[in-house]
């Protein structure tokens, strides 16, 4: 029965270390990726946020100005990336990651970040309007038939083929200054912060609780090392032969490197599933290829580390083979020394007798057993001696 119970305790001890090995090579990949917000920023960064977000404004301010040829959307489109440069994108990137790094870490009870989109309207409003007015200027003047037909059908200052007198420069720039103000270019209200950014009604971090996922992600990897030695501890403790642990400990790395490398194969497989999840976001449709290219980066990175370790638990098992196989000692034994000088080390197999027996052996001299004692007869008594 006792050793019955003992093997399964061996069982399950060994299936404890096999998960705690594979999880600690997760938990150590995710933390590579999420632990420090520059590998974040640096992704962001280059996933095509900044190039999304222009073509849709673009989009949004052509159809709102009834900009119709390619000319004048490449215009607006080029009037947008003057008002809100890629550096300055860029610098609102790292500061809305950072915010919630600081969140993250308990520094602050919410991510406090906060980018005007007044500003931005503003900024454009200033390029488009004095696009317009430099268009108007070159304009030729307009004939009797064309200020007729103006009167008659309306005009529209950005879009007029001729220059009227009824029309001034001021005039023009009131009208863009108007209509770029009253458009959304992207995100709803004046400003883009924590607040403003709401899941179900609630600011994102009051629903995500993102604080205790990163707290608990930074320890798993301890929790994970942790149940790695205490089953080895307990295996220790039931299995006395340190060859047979040795066999465990191979036989686990052999099986969790090899999970690890079929994990990180099968995430390249993951590019449909993404795509379908975030296709969902049809909130924003126009961020669904940059989510995707985001997600395929943190894949790549933590599939990659995956494989590593991977590779490094086959090497480890493999080592350890060697040394199992070649019962090489994984302590030296101890020189005893007298007067300073080292004794030569006896090991206790060669310090015991050979209790074997020869069969090849022959005696030097042929020894002659007699069967019966010899005859002994009595002597006779001397008496004479006896009296004196």
């Amino acid at each position: 029965m006792i050793f019955l119970w003992k093997k399964i305790a061996k069982t399950v001890l060994s299936l404890i270390l096999i998960f705690s090995l594979l999880f600690l090579a997760i938990f150590l990949s995710f933390n590579l990726a999420f632990l420090k917000p520059n590998r974040l920023v640096n992704w962001s960064e280059s996933s095509g946020f900044y190039s999304s977000i222009i073509n849709q404004a673009s989009k949004t301010v052509s159809n709102d100005l009834n900009f119709t040829t390619s000319k004048q959307i490449n215009l607006v489109s080029n009037d947008l990336r003057n008002a809100y440069t890629k550096n300055q994108f860029d610098k609102n990137i790292k500061n809305v990651i950072n915010s919630n790094y600081t969140w993250f870490e308990g520094k602050a009870n919410s991510p406090e970040f906060n980018i005007s989109l007044t500003t931005l309207k503003q900024n454009l409003a200033i390029n488009i309007s004095n696009n317009a007015v430099n268009r108007y200027s070159t304009l030729p003047v307009c004939t009797t038939n064309q200020l007729l037909q103006l009167r008659s059908s309306g005009s529209n200052p950005l879009t007029i083929p001729c220059r009227s007198i009824l029309i001034t420069d001021s005039a023009i720039e009131s009208q863009v200054t108007s209509s770029v103000n009253s458009i959304k270019l992207v995100f709803k209200g004046p400003n883009l912060s924590s607040q403003s950014i709401n899941i179900n009604g609630h600011p994102y971090y009051e629903v995500l609780n993102g604080h205790i996922l990163y707290r608990l992600l930074k320890f798993m990897p301890f929790i994970s090392l942790f149940f790695v030695l205490i089953s080895l501890f307990l295996l220790s403790l039931i299995t006395r032969d340190k060859a047979k642990i040795l066999r465990r400990l191979f036989v686990s790395l052999l099986i969790s490197g090899l999970l690890l490398i079929i994990l990180s194969i099968l995430a390249k497989s993951i590019d449909g599933t993404i795509k379908s999840r975030v296709a969902k976001l049809s909130s924003l449709p126009f961020f669904i290829s940059p989510i995707d290219n985001l997600l395929q980066k943190i894949i790549t990175f933590i599939s990659k580390i995956n494989l590593e370790i991977g590779l490094a638990y086959l090497i480890i098992a493999l080592v350890l083979l060697i040394v199992a196989h070649l019962k090489i000692p994984l302590r030296k034994p101890k020189q005893s020394k007298i007067n300073g000088r080292n004794l030569p080390t006896v090991r206790a197999e060669e310090n015991k007798p050979d209790l074997s027996f020869d069969k090849n052996y022959t005696p030097s001299k042929k020894i002659e057993i007699q069967p019966t004692a010899p005859d002994l007869k009595p002597q006779p008594i001397n008496r004479r001696r006896l009296i004196q």
